[in-house]
């Protein structure tokens, strides 16, 4: 599911359906289109939480918790204005910003620029009501991300075998020689493998029917094999598979790998629903797997009917202990002695898509590894980046202005205040259409570089700690 997807989902919730406008100044390196948000990818399931490797359990992130997560990777924002919902990087912003249409996939320029001050200096909007304040507020020295893997709980995306009334499965590659193959297509059950078992009585007499996708694997994993099986008619069926690794080696039935075409079967005695876990040994090197599913036989004198209801690889690789990253960041001289709060997202730069919280590129394929904010000469993970963008906003001791203004003033708005020194935005707001009085508290923010960051990337084994500050 694209990030824009994920967006829009989560923003249907609010039963208000408006075009979204983005801003997102960031890619991955290679990356030739021209909407990020769009060709920028994830699983859905990663919404499902369940944080390191589990049989059961988890909990359904709400349609917040979703939002924030995505946001924080881009170190984006959201807001609604004028009917539409506008997406951007407050760290990028500028006095006018090239935004996306995703409705009509269009650009167009909005200005932001608004100066206010005071009604005897002849400003409009300008300061009303007498309540202004100011406070101020100091920068932040150091902040640590921490991405949640998120392991994969079966690797096939089709392990349900689900089809078509043509016996099309999607991603697996039926075979087109099926000769003495007798398949049963139900109208009514669009799920499963279910077949004619013939009486043979020879291992060596079965045709290949389905190959699944590629699993990739790294060195050291111990995948399981999970099978659901369904007798409905006769006394023995047997049961045909072959796993097959990218370098040459097939699984026998002991789960050991060998360098010889192997099978694995099983037999079920009578009617009924079987379940079958095979168990293989680690894999010594990074390589990648698929199963391919060959006829049943009947080992009675009759033909039988039989089904294979599911097939899934389970990745037991256990990463050392690893549940997630810290991204942290912190100033080589420290402005302050204040530490923001970690946060947790759910997505990240990924070695390999063991973990549900990989991002991938515009073919869903590829994984992403490294981003460069646009305008900018660098190449960094994108959770570095977000990191570092929440110590560049705030990278000096921050003014937070709060008060009354006549007149009406966007969300939206880049704000200069007269005598004030920096560039201000909303963080609180609302506006009183009868007396045309906008009220709010806005915040200085940053948007130069900062040249004494310095990045530590760290694994997190389930203890999670603030950063310390450089002394």
């Amino acid at each position: 599911m694209s990030v824009y997807d994920v967006v829009i989902n989560s923003l249907a919730r609010t039963g208000l359906v408006m075009t979204l406008n983005t801003f997102l100044p960031i890619e991955y390196i290679d990356y030739a289109g021209t909407n990020i948000l769009k060709d920028t990818y994830v699983s859905a399931d990663r919404f499902f939480k369940i944080d390191a490797q589990t049989t059961g359990g988890g909990t359904t992130m709400t349609c917040e918790e979703v939002l924030k997560s995505v946001l924080n990777i881009f170190s984006a924002c959201i807001t609604q204005q004028d009917g539409q919902w506008w997406l951007y990087r407050p760290n990028d912003l500028t006095n006018n910003v090239t935004f996306i249409d995703n409705t009509l996939n269009t650009t167009f320029t909005k200005g932001l620029y608004k100066k206010v001050g005071s009604q005897i200096d002849n400003y409009y909007p300008h300061h009303c009501n007498g309540n202004q304040q100011i406070e101020t507020k100091g920068a932040i020295s150091a902040y640590r991300l921490n991405y949640k893997y998120g392991f994969k709980r079966g690797e096939l995306s089709n392990p349900s075998l689900n089809h078509d009334s043509s016996l099309i499965f999607d991603n697996w590659t039926k075979s087109p020689y099926l000769a003495g193959i007798t398949l049963i297509n139900d109208p009514l059950d669009t799920a499963g493998l279910k077949m004619i078992s013939p009486f043979i009585y020879d291992a060596n007499a079965f045709t290949k029917i389905l190959t699944s996708e590629n699993v990739n694997l790294l060195a050291g994993s111990q995948i399981d094999i999970a099978f659901d099986f369904e007798t409905f008619t006769g006394e023995e069926v047997e049961y045909f598979f072959i796993v097959i690794r990218s370098d040459g080696y097939w699984l026998d039935n002991n789960g050991v790998w060998q360098n010889s075409i192997e099978t694995i079967h099983k037999r079920e005695f009578g009617i009924g629903t079987f379940s079958w876990i095979m168990k293989a040994e680690s894999v010594p090197s990074d390589c990648a797997v698929k199963i391919e599913i060959y006829n049943t036989q009947s080992f009675f004198e009759d033909d039988a009917i039989a089904e294979i209801k599911s097939c899934q690889i389970i990745n037991n690789f256990n990463y050392d202990g690893k549940i997630g990253e810290f991204h942290t960041v912190s100033r080589l001289v420290a402005p302050s002695s204040i530490v923001k709060e970690n946060q947790e997202v759910y997505n990240g730069d990924s070695i390999g898509d063991i973990f549900e919280g990989a991002i991938y590129k515009e073919d869903q394929t590829t994984l992403t590894t490294i981003w460069t904010r646009i305008g900018y000469v660098e190449e960094k993970p994108i959770l570095r980046i977000s990191a570092e963008d929440d110590l560049r906003i705030q990278q000096k001791p921050i003014k937070v202005f709060t008060g009354d203004f006549d007149g009406y003033l966007p969300y939206l708005s880049i704000i200069e205040i007269n005598n004030i020194v920096g560039k201000f935005m909303f963080i609180e707001y609302s506006y009183d259409t009868d007396s045309n009085i906008t009220s709010g508290k806005l915040q200085q923010f940053y948007t130069n570089e900062v040249t004494d960051l310095e990045y530590l990337l760290s694994y997190d084994y389930g203890n999670t700690v603030k950063p310390s500050i450089r002394s």
